[in-house]
């Protein structure tokens, strides 16, 4: 893939997160429980559960494929120019650590507003600095490249 398509194909996978996040912080109104699962009966839960493991999964499938998408551009970037594979290396771990992160709080027997709070928070954390400061320089530096 030439540099600048793979730039793009990049940011489109940001664009696709970013659209899935949006669903997690646009959940459907709840109707009896006034977005706080505490106050419905269990039966209401279900439909609501449901609704919130799609989305993770969806959500964690999405990541899962940006990141190797990146870390495959990393790899072609440090065979084109040696010596750069210091400088991916804490980009990887930040991968694997927000996908443990994500994997983690997803798993907890959580309520379905709950965890959407716990999970707003992380990748809101992730797009705010993981992108600016990882991403954007990648980027960047497979933009400038014939790979």
């Amino acid at each position: 893939m030439i540099g600048s398509q793979l730039a793009m194909e990049i940011e489109y996978k940001h664009a696709e997160i970013y659209a899935q996040f949006s669903i997690l912080n646009d959940p459907k109104q709840c109707t009896r429980g006034g977005a706080d699962c505490r106050n419905c009966p269990i039966e209401d839960l279900t439909p609501c559960r449901r609704d919130f493991d799609r989305i993770c999964a969806n959500l964690l499938n999405l990541m899962l494929h940006h990141f190797q998408l990146e870390e495959s551009a990393m790899r072609q970037l440090d065979k084109a120019n040696h010596g750069l594979k210091e400088i991916f290396e804490p980009h990887k771990e930040e991968h694997a650590n927000l996908m443990e992160q994500l994997s983690r709080t997803i798993s907890e027997d959580v309520l379905p507003a709950d965890g959407r709070r716990a999970l707003q928070c992380l990748i809101r954390h992730w797009l705010d600095t993981h992108v600016i400061k990882h991403d954007k320089p990648l980027i960047a530096a497979v933009g400038n490249q014939s790979l």
